[in-house]
């Protein structure tokens, strides 16, 4: 089950049972605890800034629900999702790789060797693969044969190079002539490209982490101006009636709160965008 055939997407809502099938696709269900930190985490984080800014329970528990409601519907799915179309591209690359070092063997036939790499795949693509094969198996003709690897191109449209390495099969199929030069080169660019995408990944990971590191710095940085208020009076007064209770700090406390959560927003939808993975690669002629 891919993201955009997902009603969780289509309808702007979250189903669980969704997100549970789409990370089962190439691994296991979401583990609760999972689950409880992707939510968590964002409204504990807004929950504990909007204390030590305002000390206003009703402001904790409003920015604590809403931090939770965008885990639930922003992150959690984003996240699934992400591991899902990882998971995919490694399947592929994988199958390519294992795919165009069994057609080296040139008295092997293309169905043959699919035979032989099915079961090396994983997950969703495993059993495309194994329909693939049955359909094959049947004595296809030439249309049905590009028919059927056309709409397993067309199902991982995604991948430019997976869906022309596709289109050499079924010229192979159809000329009969194994052309395992061009096979090399699509998979080596297929692993190129996987490489490209880890190393980006890797990249927006530390963006990720220098985040957190700032937002641990603002922390501590309020939190001393309530050891400045301890450390004078022995309590904290002075920050709670000259700030956090004071119509100037309503005022400070709101714009910081909200455009806190708006950078953050746009961080993370930059920070999920992966559209630039999508990558894609002219073919030799």
């Amino acid at each position: 089950m891919r993201i955009n055939q997902l009603q969780t997407e289509a309808k702007n809502r979250v189903n669980l049972e969704e997100l549970h099938a789409l990370n089962s696709a190439y691994g296991q269900r979401l583990k609760q605890k999972e689950i409880i930190q992707l939510v968590g985490l964002p409204a504990v984080f807004l929950g504990v800034f909007s204390l030590i800014l305002t000390y206003i329970w009703w402001v904790v528990v409003g920015c604590t629900v809403i931090g939770a409601i965008y885990g639930y519907r922003f992150i959690l799915p984003k996240v699934v999702n992400r591991r899902y179309q990882m998971q995919s591209l490694e399947a592929r690359n994988k199958f390519l790789l294992n795919l165009t070092q069994v057609t080296m063997d040139n008295d092997l036939t293309v169905l043959q060797s699919l035979a032989y790499v099915i079961d090396e795949t994983e997950g969703e693509l495993s059993e495309d693969l194994r329909s693939l094969y049955a359909a094959l198996g049947v004595g296809s003709d030439p249309e049905r044969v590009s028919y059927l690897l056309n709409n397993l191109s067309e199902k991982y449209h995604d991948d430019a190079i997976f869906g022309q390495y596709l289109e050499q099969l079924d010229t192979i199929i159809q000329e009969g002539k194994n052309n395992t030069d061009s096979l090399q080169y699509l998979t080596e660019h297929h692993s190129k490209m996987l490489e490209k995408v880890d190393l980006f990944l890797k990249k927006k990971n530390e963006m990720l982490s220098g985040v957190q590191t700032l937002l641990i710095l603002m922390g501590a940085i309020i939190l001393l101006f309530h050891g400045v208020s301890f450390f004078m009076n022995g309590d904290f007064a002075q920050y709670m009636d000259g700030y956090a209770h004071h119509p100037i700090g309503y005022v400070s406390s709101a714009i910081c709160l909200t455009s806190l959560s708006m950078i953050l927003n746009s961080f993370f939808k930059q920070y999920f965008d992966d559209s630039v993975t999508e990558l894609g690669v002219r073919t030799k002629k």
